[in-house]
């Protein structure tokens, strides 16, 4: 394969982009997703809180969705 190697190429800066936006959400606040969309956003939730000191949790609220709070 031809991949070429380099050295020394800073990486670009970011600003901080989520697709949720769990750095606004206050204790108690939360969010309905839809079922399948919900599934993704509680895994992004467990990652975001476990690196930025807080907590979520989820759960159904009917067939075709899901809800998702912070807790800590």
């Amino acid at each position: 394969m031809g991949f070429k190697i380099e050295s020394n190429i800073p990486m670009p800066t970011t600003p901080g982009q989520t697709r949720y936006p769990f750095a606004e959400m206050k204790i108690g606040d939360s969010i309905l997703f839809s079922s399948a969309e919900g599934r993704l956003a509680r895994v992004a939730a467990q990652n975001w809180g476990a690196r930025n000191g807080m907590r979520f949790s989820s759960r159904k609220v009917s067939e075709t969705s899901m809800r998702i709070w912070r807790i800590k």
